[in-house]
């Protein structure tokens, strides 16, 4: 019950919902049907205008049809009723006449004898009496008389129409009591059968009896052709009697085929064409035959008195009827389409009328929904855009759901996003609101909704990334029907910039109340003061309300009324912006003090103003004299080197820029290098080298007296620029080295230093600074080369040499990246024990050109390059890889010497390299000597060196200085620095031998070595004498072409491996 009531309470409001889609699908099929959204009414009238008329010509022609059949099928229905009438009438006629014969009979005793008898003539007379006896329009066709035994007595046919009648009976059987009483058991009323000639005939058999006794049968056949021609005539048709011919089997099973029994129907079809139609079916066909058409029907009459079966069949012409019911078609077809068409014409006409009116009204529709959509649109847009440049924004609160809607400036000023819920909105803006606010807007709110009133109050917003806004918040509260707060309705505007220009404005009154500048505003009709800062006052000693009183020429005694009007003239037309100009101000007591004084035009809203900003200048004039006398003194240092009391580089750069864009050019550039300075410094400190620096450089003003200009140019060369293009160089050079040979004394102590030059001609060497510089630079190398102490002239081929060097260097990256450079082993021996206490691993360069080349020929170039520590970097790691191979062979090599660079040395790389190959190789420390020349403890990166020589000491390596003695030796090297052993140079092994000094030197090198518990090496050993002298100085190593000479790795392992033990077989 439940279920039922709530489908009956949704029952109609489904139906609504249903309706309505139902509708808007119609809608939408009209629509498009309608040509879319440009409304047509044209089309779809036409269309349902055809249809109507279509419709409508179907249902009267039909009607038509349904007319012409029944008005031709009235005719044939009548004419059966008149036919069964007919056989009605025929059959009553003819038993009152059979009963008249029977009756005749019954009394006539003659005829009864007769009977009884069966005497043929005189029953043929009695029964000739009973013809002539019958009803005026009866035709009898047949009298028959059986006997009480059911035999045939008499049987006699009409006498005017026996002799007519030819041929057999169509069915003809033979006359017996049984055949006429069967046909008289299944005749009914309406029946007929067929006479002895298949005529027509309506048939009455009747018992004859007398006083109750059976005499016999009697049976009479009356002829109806005449009254079916009757009949046929006149309903206009033929009436035909039509028999089975015969059976065929066609497609449905079996057919029968007809023929006409009763003569040729005239003007009619042959009946026997009928075909196709069982003998139970019913003959209803139309035919058309010689261009006539012919309605056949069959009569409901039975037909009985044959063996075949036998239909009556009326056939009726109506050619005339169909041809008149075509023509009334299709006169009412075309009368129904030129109305159609006429119609159509006047209903076209009145679309288009109507069509053009709705197009009009709806374009005007149109037009004027667009104008108001357009006003709408601009209305939204002003007021979006009024609020958006007032930052206001309006908004809606419903207290009961909480929530809030607002208008886009609202949002924007918020920092909320547009599609943020309702709910939601009202949280996100409480969470903006800094705590202490939001407890008095809140109040204010609280306030207003209890008595439905007004609010107004102001609060700031924190927003994303820490961003400040400051809002002016006013509304009211509209109560509801119940008369409590319902909604509240407000506005919120952006007063940010208003609160900032505020704050702006504070700051700007503060700033120009506090700031050092004198400021005063000026009234530009009469030039009175009308306002002055703090800073104006206190400079100028007077009180606010004194200098109101006051002109501008009051304070400013170098401008009277005249000439200020005449100044800020072009102020006041706007030719100038400002005025700048330095003045006086005249202070209360009467002293004065400089100013910059500064004016310009304020236009305010009502009046013009001027604006004056005066500068106590004082302190800057006196710091503007201080600077310009430090700026001479800062230029001097910038250009001047004080130790030596020559310019400096640059101002020898600025001088070369000025000399050389004159065309009398210097005649020369000399570069000039102190021999030996770094030597002076490590001996005798940098007080001396400071002081050497200093004599340089007087003595070199001495030199270049009348000749040029000489310039420190850094450290501890000089540059010299000829004074004219005339100037000798050759004369400058000869004093320089008289002047500089002269001995320097410091702190007691003489030394003599020297100085290498390379001088560079103009034009002949170069035409401009650069070009000089680089090719006198070449000159000192060559001077530093061929043994320092000398000057050198530029030639080209040093330029050549410094080219050839330049491909030298190219060529070797290639060599370090195609890996050309090999190691060749040379060993070191014990004097005494003859075993191999060390191999030195010395770098050859297999040159794809040159061949095999010895490290002078590329060692040299490779310290002037960043080559030095990827090229040692590759000999620690060959030798280390060479060293483990000697090990894991078992052979004992004692150390592999390597010896280290300078350059390597110094770049701090060292100490990681020789870790990285121990690691890979697993070599220790105590198989690895570092061979490190002298020289680099000379240099000006000593400490440098000293550093990295300590890394590889304290990493366990073995130190052994090179070539110790052939360079500035000293004792001090040998006591101070963390070495192991000396190698004695091979230039005093080969002439110890002829020189005993230098005998005398190995031989003290060795007890000093054996002295300090330090190892040697004596290099250059040659000959056997050489061997035999050096035996008996002590226990030591040797090496030299007498042991071995230099081999490659797989040499020294088979030497090591064959000849080790013979060392007197090796020499």
């Amino acid at each position: 019950m439940g279920k039922q009531e709530t489908a009956d309470r949704q029952g109609p409001q489904g139906r609504k919902h249903r309706l309505p889609g139902v509708s808007a699908r119609l809608d939408r099929a009209l629509e498009l049907w309608c040509c879319g959204e440009d409304v047509q009414f044209e089309k779809p009238l036409r269309n349902i205008f055809l249809s109507i008329f279509a419709l409508t010509v179907a249902v009267l022609t039909i009607q038509n049809i349904v007319s012409a059949y029944r008005s031709m099928s009235e005719p044939q229905e009548q004419l059966v009723r008149t036919v069964e009438r007919l056989l009605t009438r025929q059959k009553a006629l003819g038993s009152e006449t059979l009963d008249q014969a029977v009756s005749t009979i019954s009394t006539d005793s003659a005829l009864q004898t007769a009977i009884g008898e069966k005497n043929s003539t005189e029953i043929r007379k009695l029964a000739a009496g009973v013809f002539a006896r019958k009803p005026d329009g009866l035709h009898i066709a047949e009298f028959t008389i059986y006997g009480a035994d059911q035999k045939l007595i008499f049987r006699a046919v009409e006498p005017d129409t026996a002799g007519d009648r030819h041929g057999p009976h169509p069915g003809s059987r033979d006359i017996s009591f049984q055949s006429d009483l069967s046909a008289n058991l299944s005749r009914r009323t309406s029946g007929i059968e067929l006479g002895p000639d298949a005529e027509a005939v309506v048939s009455v058999f009747r018992p004859w009896t007398s006083n109750g006794k059976l005499l016999g049968y009697l049976k009479l056949a009356i002829d109806i052709e005449s009254a079916l021609a009757f009949t046929s005539s006149a309903v206009d048709a033929q009436i035909v009697k039509v028999a089975e011919a015969g059976e065929s089997y066609g497609l449905k099973g079996q057919s029968f085929h007809y023929e006409n029994i009763g003569g040729p129907v005239p003007g009619g079809p042959d009946i026997a064409s009928i075909a196709g139609f069982s003998w139970f079916d019913s003959i209803n066909k139309v035919l058309l035959h010689e261009r006539r058409i012919y309605v056949l029907r069959d009569l409901p009459v039975p037909v009985t008195g044959t063996d075949r079966p036998v239909k009556l069949v009326l056939v009726k012409d109506v050619t005339r009827n169909v041809w008149v019911f075509a023509q009334q078609t299709l006169f009412s077809l075309l009368a129904g389409i030129g109305l159609a068409l006429l119609s159509w014409t006047v209903i076209h006409r009145l679309l288009s009328r109507l069509q053009s009116s709705v197009q009009r009204t709806t374009s005007r529709l149109e037009a004027e929904v667009r104008e108001n959509t357009r006003k709408l649109e601009h209305s939204a847009f002003q007021l979006t855009e009024a609020q958006r440049i007032a930052g206001v924004g309006s908004w809606e609160r419903d207290i009961a759901t909480n929530e809030l809607h607002g208008t886009d400036e609202f949002y924007r000023i918020m920092n909320i996003p547009r599609d943020l819920p309702a709910e939601e909105i009202q949280a996100s803006v409480h969470a903006q609101i800094p705590e202490k606010e939001f407890i008095a807007t809140h109040a204010h709110v609280k306030r207003a909704i209890a008595v439905c009133g007004d609010f107004d109050f102001e609060h700031s917003l924190v927003q994303d990334h820490g961003d400040v806004r400051y809002v002016h918040v006013r509304g009211y509260v509209l109560a509801g029907a119940d008369g409590k707060a319902a909604r509240i309705i407000g506005t919120l505007h952006d007063i940010t910039e208003r609160r900032l220009a505020e704050r702006r404005n504070n700051l700007l009154a503060n700033i120009l109340e506090s700031s050092l500048n004198e400021i005063f505003i000026l009234n530009t009709q009469t030039f009175l003061i009308e306002y002055a800062n703090k800073c104006a006052l206190n400079n100028l000693g007077y009180r606010l309300k004194d200098i109101k009183s006051r002109h501008i020429w009051d304070i400013n005694p170098v401008y009277d009324a005249e000439s200020i009007r005449r100044d800020v003239t072009p102020l006041l037309t706007g030719s100038r912006e400002s005025l700048s100009v330095e003045s006086l101000h005249k202070r209360k007591d009467g002293s004065e003090y400089p100013v910059d004084l500064r004016v310009q035009l304020l236009r305010n809203d009502d009046r013009d103003l001027l604006i004056a900003i005066a500068n106590d200048v004082s302190e800057r004039v006196q710091r503007e004299n201080e600077t310009r006398e430090a700026k001479v003194r800062a230029e001097r240092l910038a250009y001047f080197d004080p130790l030596t009391k020559l310019s400096n580089r640059a101002g020898c750069q600025r001088d070369a820029k000025n000399r050389f864009s004159r065309s009398d050019r210097p005649a020369f550039l000399a570069h000039v290098d102190m021999d030996g300075f770094k030597r002076v410094n490590d001996t005798l400190g940098h007080l001396a080298g400071d002081h050497c620096l200093e004599e340089t450089g007087r003595r070199l003003r001495q030199v270049c007296r009348g000749l040029g200009t000489a310039y420190r140019w850094g450290g501890d060369e000089f540059v010299i620029l000829a004074n004219s293009s005339t100037s000798d160089p050759n004369e400058l050079c000869e004093r320089a080295r008289r002047l500089m040979r002269a001995p320097m004394e410091f702190s007691g102590t003489r030394f003599w230093p020297t100085v290498s030059m390379g001088i560079a001609l103009c034009p002949e060497d170069g035409n401009d600074f650069d070009t000089l510089l680089v090719n006198a630079d070449l000159a000192l190398y060559q001077s530093k080369e061929k043994g320092k102490d000398r000057y050198t002239f530029f030639r080209t081929d040093m330029k050549t040499d410094s080219e050839a060097e330049a491909k030298v260097e190219l060529e070797l990256h290639d060599a370090v990246k195609n890996d050309q450079f090999i190691l060749v082993f040379q060993p070191q021996v014990n004097l005494r024990s003859q075993s191999i206490t060390g191999v030195e691993a010395l770098v050859r360069w297999e040159h794809p050109e040159r061949g095999l080349l010895s490290p002078a020929e590329f060692l040299p170039i490779v310290e002037k390059t960043s080559l030095a520590p990827v090229l040692g970097r590759i000999v620690i790691d060959t030798a280390l890889a060479a060293a483990r191979h000697w090990l894991d062979s078992r052979l004992d090599f004692g150390r592999v010497s390597i010896n280290i660079s300078p350059s390597h040395l110094a770049s701090g790389l060292l100490a990681e390299h020789f870790k990285e190959a121990m690691v890979k190789y697993n070599i220790g420390p105590e198989r690895i000597t570092a061979e490190v020349l002298e020289s680099v403890f000379l240099s000006d990166n000593r400490s440098g060196h000293l550093e990295a020589l300590e890394e590889l000491y304290d990493l366990g390596v073995h130190i052994e200085l090179d070539d110790f003695g052939t360079g500035y030796a000293s004792l001090t090297h040998v006591a101070d620095l963390p070495i192991n052993g000396l190698k004695i140079d091979k230039s005093f092994t080969n002439q110890m031998l002829q020189d005993p000094k230098k005998e005398a030197v190995v031989n003290q090198l060795i007890h000093l070595a054996r002295s300090l518990n330090i190892g040697i090496v004596c290099e250059g050993v040659e000959t056997e004498a050489q061997y035999d002298r050096l035996r008996m100085m002590g226990d030591f190593s040797i090496q030299g072409y007498l042991i071995a000479r230099p081999m490659t790795f797989d040499r020294m392992t088979d030497w090591m491996t064959e000849s080790a033990d013979d060392l007197y077989y090796v020499i």
